[in-house]
């Protein structure tokens, strides 16, 4: 009784201790405001701040260099808030670039709670863009997957961030997975005057490529003899699925759980993909099905059934075939999986009870014929 006593507290205090420790989640929109730097540049902004528990209070907070430029309507909310930021610039800031500027949030613990809280805080920015001198551009380049046969969607950004006006002229190259130049596309020229950008979106032409991974860069040239360069990987898929993985090792006699792990290296979903798994060299024909699954575009996920080798004679290694069934295609791989000897516990826990139990009883002859030769010496004395 004592005993059970003993849990009950100790559950208690444990119970007590965890609840003392408060976890959270928190978020913050938008997650960033660009500007570009004007001499006396004024403006409002506003953070919608948020977190899962409505009750915890969260301290605003401002870090960064021109920090002292931002004016906030409230230093505090609870739960969740929208925060009001005024920035108000000066007429001149002499580094060039570009200065962040945090806004966020983090918890107010009180030290009367009893509480410890493990939430972090969270923070969103605004970027206040300075000029160059003289002509300065910056890029954003963005390659997206497609299927082989298919155009490559693209788009780039080019950002003057000078004071002069710049002419640009671009370009991409694509290379494949041996980093060989297989395709140049010229994009033309753009003029973008004072702080400004343009972007270009459009497709690349990849008809003549087969299915594989390849590497696009894009190359701007300005008229200022600046060459910024930007970098994607995009995939060209193929309508099939692989076999990454599968269960290695099997128990004898017994059910044993099967995993397969498959990817798509299609750009599309695949539908009513599952497997089928078929034992060879087995008298009987042995085979057994995994459920469907969809895989979303190049996804990898896993495919579970039951292999039941009650009955198999085979030795230590089993040979079988793994078949992938998607829509009118598929694809096979033929595998080895090992038997692992299983061990007996039972068996050993009675051979090593039983061995006590001998030992027990032979220490208990010893000592009953000690006692006895004990006896008998007194007796002749």
């Amino acid at each position: 009784m004592k005993y059970v006593k003993r849990l009950l507290c100790l559950a208690c205090f444990l119970l007590v201790v965890l609840s003392s420790f408060v976890e959270a989640s928190m978020g913050v929109s938008p997650a960033k405001y660009d500007v570009n730097f004007e001499p006396g540049f004024e403006d409002d902004f506003y953070f919608n701040f948020h977190t899962d528990n409505p009750s915890q209070e969260l301290e605003i907070y401002i870090w960064g260099e021109l920090g002292i430029y931002i004016t906030l309507n409230k230093d505090k909310i609870v739960g969740s808030g929208k925060v009001d930021v005024h920035l108000k610039l000066p007429q001149k800031i002499e580094t060039p670039g570009r200065h962040r500027i945090f806004v966020g949030a983090r918890p107010v613990v009180s030290e009367t709670s009893g509480t410890v809280s493990i939430l972090a805080s969270v923070a969103a920015a605004i970027d206040v863009y300075v000029p160059y001198p003289g002509k300065y551009a910056e890029i954003k380049f963005e390659a997206e997957n497609a299927n082989a046969g298919e155009e490559v969607p693209y788009k780039l950004e080019i950002y003057s961030r000078g004071e002069e006006a710049i002419t640009t002229n671009s370009r991409i190259e694509i290379f494949d997975s041996r980093n060989e130049s297989v395709g140049i596309y010229e994009l033309g020229t753009k003029e973008i005057i004072g702080v400004d950008s343009v972007t270009i979106r459009d497709s690349l032409d990849t008809i003549t490529f087969g299915a594989g991974n390849y590497k696009a860069v894009a190359v701007v040239t300005t008229d200022g003899g600046q060459e910024v360069k930007a970098e994607d990987n995009f995939k060209l898929g193929e309508l099939r699925v692989r076999i990454i993985n599968y269960t290695r090792e099997l128990k004898k006699n017994t059910i044993n759980p099967f995993v397969i792990d498959v990817e798509s290296l299609w750009n599309d979903p695949v539908d009513e993909l599952y497997a089928e798994v078929f034992v060879l060299g087995a008298e009987e024909e042995i085979s057994f099905l995994t459920p469907s699954a969809e895989l979303k575009p190049w996804q990898r996920a896993k495919l579970s059934g039951y292999f039941d080798t009650t009955g198999l004679e085979v030795g230590e290694e089993v040979q079988v075939r793994i078949v992938l069934h998607y829509g009118e295609e598929t694809t096979e791989e033929v595998v080895y999986l090992r038997f692992v000897k299983t061990v007996n516990y039972f068996l050993i826990v009675s051979i090593i009870a039983g061995a006590i139990a001998v030992i027990a009883f032979v220490m208990w002859l010893v000592v009953k014929f000690k006692k006895s030769e004990g006896k008998s010496g007194e007796e002749n004395k």
